[in-house]
């Protein structure tokens, strides 16, 4: 029934094909029309669909429990389409195809040209999807606006994987400095008292790091100790920042051809202290801030606030676009956003394990465990480590 074709299907007038890279080799062969797809593209939202964040991630973190499933879709000898996948063995045995890169992957997405899909296209690429030899489809942080809209049955849509992200819009400022006037009184006074008692160290400035400069991996892995250290603090729960080497996984992220595309270190400085962190990604004018983190003991100064204005500075004075706080909302992110963009979830069942699995976790159990871990108090919820292996957040 998922997978019936409708009569009304118009047929291209090149023939379709649908081919499968299963290992790190067989992305490596295809890297350029892969990348060449990439700088034709104005698809939105499309950083980790990138060969650059894919290639590498399989390289550091496709150890034994995952396995590139890419599709590519051609219509005739020409690439039109890449979705990244992968195939995961969970713990119960039953195996899962997600996006290539879940959980640091931050959006589900199908690299296009134009960010669009044809309906023979979508359906192609549907067909293909039993051959995977997967018991079930699990999808997260679906774009409403993405092609895989097309793709994924609609009766798969999962209410309970829906989420949202925020984002600002940078091209309404001018300059740097209309967007700190633009706040709220509130939050210009916390921003003057933060940099009042920041300032006893010395000048307060941000400084940016760019892959290969000095001190960029050391901040990156000094960034991901303090998130890790404000996590087990708060009782909160990351199961991406519980991969090993994910510091460097992060650093061997090649930068772009130009300044102002791919990984991004900012760093605010009091003096010569670090004292707050952000890596980010450039992506074609579109900024994705994957994660912060600060010196706690500074924490009274809100210093994850002031280096979040002033990296928006920079990217204004940069002729960036847009500003991404990604999925997941929280309420410090209200006062750096001006719009939200639905996500969407799906669970497609390709066996009946997959429809056990689907039915009872994803559906059921996964849910109720995540409202319950939310809304318990902090110091119980830090004597529960085995959470952060149940898969609760889908953030880093």
């Amino acid at each position: 029934m998922l997978f019936f074709q409708p009569d009304n299907i118009t047929l291209p007038s090149r023939p379709l094909l649908v081919r499968t890279l299963t290992s790190l080799e067989h992305m490596e062969r295809v890297s350029d029309a892969w990348q060449k797809l990439e700088q034709l593209s104005t698809a939105p939202l499309t950083w980790f669909q990138t060969y650059r964040w894919c290639s590498n991630w399989i390289r550091v973190h496709g150890k034994d429990e995952y396995w590139p499933h890419i599709y590519l879709l051609y219509e005739g000898n020409e690439l039109v389409a890449v979705w990244p996948l992968m195939l995961e063995k969970s713990i119960t045995g039953i195996k899962i195809l997600r996006s290539l890169g879940e959980p640091h992957s931050q959006y589900a997405n199908i690299l296009t040209r134009d960010g669009k899909l044809t309906d023979a296209q979508a359906l192609i690429l549907r067909s293909a999807l039993p051959a995977s030899s997967a018991d079930t489809i699990v999808l997260n942080l679906v774009p409403k606006f993405s092609p895989l809209v097309k793709v994924m049955p609609p009766e798969c849509e999962t209410a309970e994987l829906r989420n949202e992200a925020a984002h600002l819009g940078l091209t309404q400022y001018a300059k740097a400095s209309d967007f700190l006037e633009a706040a709220s009184k509130s939050i210009k006074k916390s921003r003057r008292r933060g940099l009042g008692i920041l300032a006893r160290e010395g000048d307060v400035h941000l400084e940016v790091f760019h892959p290969g400069t000095p001190n960029y991996d050391e901040s990156i892995k000094t960034c991901l100790d303090l998130k890790t250290a404000w996590i087990g603090r708060t009782g909160r729960v990351s199961f991406g920042l519980a991969f090993p080497d994910h510091d460097v996984f992060l650093s061997s992220i090649a930068p772009g051809k130009d300044a102002n595309d791919g990984p991004k270190m900012f760093v605010l400085f009091a003096g010569k202290k670090p004292i707050a962190y952000e890596i980010g990604f450039l992506h074609k004018g579109h900024y994705y801030c994957y994660l912060g983190s600060f010196v706690w003991r500074y924490r009274d100064a809100s210093p994850g606030k002031i280096q979040i204005e002033m990296t928006i500075g920079w990217l204004i004075e940069n002729g960036v676009k847009s500003y991404d706080l990604l999925a997941n909302p929280a309420d410090y992110k209200k006062n750096f956003s001006s719009a939200t963009t639905p996500l969407i979830g799906y669970a497609l069942s390709l066996t009946f394990a997959g429809r056990a699995h689907s039915a009872i976790w994803t559906r059921t159990v996964r849910p109720i465990l995540k409202r319950v871990h939310t809304k318990l108090p902090a110091e119980f919820r830090k004597s529960l480590n085995i959470v952060s292996k149940l898969e609760l957040s889908n953030s880093v």
